[in-house]
């Protein structure tokens, strides 16, 4: 196996991610990561990126304890904000209340744009806790799947857990 891709991100967005999953405790959180993407304008599978930003959103699920659905119209207004400049969505993030920053079955039967970067937040009563990386893989059968992403923070005393 190669090695895995990068994700860099400041200390001060994976501090704001945490925040936002211990304050919507006990449902899930939900945001969108904006950065800047892959070299060559996509989401290629082994090009590290950067978030430049979080943007938090509110979860519109039916049930939100058990899952996530980013706000569409907050979705549709960072796309509109970010229209014609450099930088774009690369990615989501979300928590998993009382549960680990690992996909799951569900994440992979929502998760539909190859190449999109997933961040997940494990959360308990306590707030937010390790943050862990992965990228929407399209298998050989059509079905999705996720790969575990190296989180570089853009400062090396900033923690993070590992997306292996």
């Amino acid at each position: 196996m190669t090695a895995p891709t990068t994700l860099t991100i400041s200390a001060d967005d994976l501090t704001a991610i945490r925040a936002h999953a211990g304050a919507a405790y006990p449902e899930e959180c939900c945001g969108l990561l904006v950065g800047v993407p892959s070299p060559g304008g996509g989401h290629d599978r082994e090009a590290p990126a950067r978030v430049v930003r979080v943007v938090p959103a509110a979860n519109r699920a039916e049930h939100p304890t058990r899952f996530f659905e980013v706000d569409p119209a907050a979705h549709i207004a960072v796309l509109r904000a970010l229209r014609g400049g450099p930088e774009s969505i690369v990615g989501h993030y979300h928590s998993h209340p009382d549960g680990p920053a690992a996909p799951s079955a569900r994440d992979r039967a929502q998760a539909m744009e190859e190449g999109a970067f997933w961040l997940i937040v494990a959360t308990t009563a306590d707030g937010g806790g390790d943050v862990t990386a992965w990228r929407a893989i399209r298998q050989a059968d059509g079905t999705m799947d996720f790969e575990p992403v190296a989180l570089a923070p853009d400062r090396p005393e900033a923690t993070v857990g590992h997306g292996d």
